[in-house]
């Protein structure tokens, strides 16, 4: 298409012009079409993850719960008790399984779940409502109360007491059980003690101490089979090393119970005790409060303040920056310049915030340090919540655990940032481009980085089969004092190189199949400069705010991107303020600076005859103005790692010639 400017005396002058005369293939419309139905597919996913974030920054903030106070329901039992000996005088225990039964570190656990429990607004710990289930047949807890008790009968309402401890030997993690026979050959049984059972390969890795607290129920003085539902309370508690502070599961569920009364004996016996199905079990958790849960608070705080400020910046035109030979940027001018920029009133609608928060190495960093200082808790509240939910189905914590999945969203987004900086460092490209492994590490829109976390939901999955060749050491079997419990063998250590395999093969497959499907699109930015200083040359992992910049690329298929001036300015900004950028230059600048200063000559030849035959340059200016006079610009960084737009001379289009078209809103034609 072209743009017909007339002059007096009929003589007309037609100009090509780029931006409208755009080829429209059909491979080009097949990739335009595509990623508009990534574009609003992002969008709609997008605002479920939101609010996937906020139910998580709800439901799972650990000091909210706290604070609610629904877990202090579990005190009931244990309520008037000052520490684990009072409940001997409170409780009938079964014989062979009351609390002097227990081994010393046992008890000890036990002793310290109780009277940090009872403690008035204790600020040590967090006692947490972890949902209501529907008991089934696959969540059978009852069967611990089959034994003998001595009971008073004289008494009007009894309570039992039953409490059990064990070690629990684990052998392998999950690339283990999928390459070799250790789940299958070999197996302990219950029989075996502590030396058995680590010369069948299990090492020792958790304590627990699981003590059951019957609520008071009235017994009849007769020798007849008696039946009769009882209500009951759980306190579990485990520790994952000999001597650390235990965490502690709470339970309050019924059970239906058939005994028998030995009035001469003074003993109850429960020869039946099974679950009742359909009943409600109330569940809760306690963890210990530690200065790294308060820190990971902050951090998500200070994040957030700091998303905020820069997406708020982001929607306003931002001033293009000059280099600056004369002086020298502070650090605290530098933290002002990422939330409070100059900027000129006119907006720019340059990142959508969702694309803002996954690809700013401030948001992204501070974030998942949170996640990561918080990442003990959150994966025991998953495991233990998951075991519940495998058997009992829960909606709402379903959900809620789907929330809590979606923070190891902003884990693959640091480990793609970290990747791609390491490999800056340690590669020897010459020129943005240059490394095409460099290229792999990036998403072609945040689709892919949702599709990372849906597998990201299965990881309690993935704990459980990682710990599912597991054998417990009774105490009834072998005194448990004898045997230490290394933390670096503990429940959820030893598995963690699994998991953080599991994690980076994840995202490794999904970057991968990103790279595979949307092969055309990748070869197609790479011919683009803007879209090179992203891909190789920066930290930026995801290429929404490059798409959305001019979707009809796609259609045009030559890599030329039409940028408004006043978005193009704000980008510059983004790159320079919440990206790392590597510094390298575009490949041969110097050969395209002579070419083009050749074809400028050439131009100027041309114009001097267009003068002749009375072609004024204000017509000329008129006829190119959707379009910039000198043709298409490159966007470059020099070795001081700021970020230039260039003319078709190579040089440098200063802060007054780009406030022009601000003013006018033009676009820029970047290749």
């Amino acid at each position: 298409m072209s743009i017909v400017v007339k002059q007096k005396g009929g003589f007309a002058y037609c100009m090509d012009t780029p931006m409208l005369n755009r080829p429209n293939t059909l491979r080009g419309k097949l990739l335009s079409a595509q990623q508009h139905v990534f574009r609003y597919g992002a969008i709609f996913v997008g605002i479920i993850v939101v609010f996937l974030v906020i139910y998580d920054s709800l439901a799972n903030n650990w000091a909210i719960n706290d604070f609610l106070g629904n877990g202090y329901q579990f005190i009931t039992p244990v309520a008037d008790a000052s520490n684990v000996n009072d409940l001997m005088d409170q409780y009938s225990f079964a014989h062979g399984y009351g609390i002097s039964d227990l081994a010393k570190i046992t008890k000890k656990m036990t002793n310290y779940t109780i009277v940090n429990l009872v403690m008035d607004t204790n600020p040590y710990i967090y006692v947490l409502e972890a949902g209501t289930y529907s008991i089934t047949s696959e969540m059978n807890l009852c069967p611990i109360f089959q034994k003998s008790y001595p009971v008073d009968i004289t008494k009007t309402r009894q309570q039992l007491g039953v409490v059990v401890d064990a070690i629990s030997f684990l052998r392998g993690e999950a690339f283990s059980h999928a390459f070799t026979e250790d789940a299958t050959t070999n197996l302990a049984n219950s029989s075996m003690g502590s030396a058995q059972l680590e010369s069948l390969g299990y090492k020792p890795t958790r304590i627990v101490a699981d003590l059951r607290l019957t609520q008071s129920f009235v017994l009849k003085n007769t020798t007849a089979t008696q039946q009769l539902v009882v209500g009951y309370y759980r306190i579990y508690s485990k520790s994952y090393c000999t001597g650390c502070i235990p965490i502690a599961e709470f339970g309050h569920g019924s059970c239906n119970f058939t005994m028998q009364y030995n009035d001469t004996e003074k003993m109850l016996k429960i020869s039946l005790s099974n679950y009742i199905n359909g009943s409600r079990h109330d569940f809760g958790l306690m963890f210990q409060q530690t200065a790294f849960s308060a820190a990971s608070h902050y951090l998500k705080f200070i994040a957030i303040l700091f998303a905020l400020g820069g997406f708020l910046a982001s929607r306003r035109t931002v001033q293009w920056q000059d280099v600056d030979l004369r002086s020298t940027e502070t650090f605290v001018q530098r933290v002002i310049k990422t939330m409070m920029p100059q900027y000129y009133p006119h907006m720019s609608y340059a990142i959508r915030f969702d694309m803002f928060c996954y690809n700013s190495d401030i948001f992204v960093l501070l974030f998942t340090a949170g996640v990561i200082l918080d990442i003990g808790a959150a994966i025991k509240f998953t495991r233990e919540v998951q075991v519940f939910l495998a058997a009992c189905p829960n909606g709402l914590m379903s959900l809620q655990l789907f929330a809590l999945s979606t923070r190891l969203l902003w884990v693959n987004c640091a480990l793609l940032k970290i990747i791609k900086y390491f490999w800056s460092t340690l590669s020897t490209a010459g020129y943005s481009g240059e490394s095409h492994i460099m290229g792999f590490f990036n998403f072609t829109s945040v689709t892919s980085l949702y599709m990372s976390g849906i597998l990201l939901f299965y990881i309690p999955a993935f704990i459980e089969y990682n710990n599912s060749v597991r054998q417990d050491l009774k105490s009834n079997v072998e005194p448990l004092d004898g045997t230490a419990v290394n933390f670096y063998e503990s429940f959820y250590v030893r598995g963690s190189g699994a998991i953080i395999g599991g994690l980076v093969l994840n995202l490794l497959l999904v970057v991968a199949l990103d790279q595979l499907i949307n092969r055309a699109y990748w070869s197609l930015m790479a011919k683009n400069s803007l879209a090179r200083q992203a891909m190789y040359n920066s930290t930026s992992i995801l290429m929404d705010f490059i798409n959305e910049i001019d979707t009809e690329v796609f259609k045009n298929r030559n890599g030329i991107i039409y940028c408004k001036a006043r978005r193009l300015c704000t980008l510059q900004w983004f790159f320079m303020s919440h990206l790392t950028t590597f510094g390298l230059p575009e490949k041969d600048l110097r050969t395209k600076k002579i070419h083009n200063q050749a074809t400028n000559h050439t131009r100027q030849n041309t114009n001097q005859s267009n003068a002749a035959t009375g072609i004024s340059t204000q017509q000329r200016d008129s006829a190119s103005d959707i379009v910039d006079k000198d043709g298409n610009f490159m966007v470059a960084q020099d070795g001081g790692h700021h970020v230039h737009l260039l003319d078709s001379d190579i040089r440098d289009v200063t802060n007054l010639i780009i406030n022009i078209k601000i003013l006018k809103n033009t676009s820029v034609a970047i290749n």
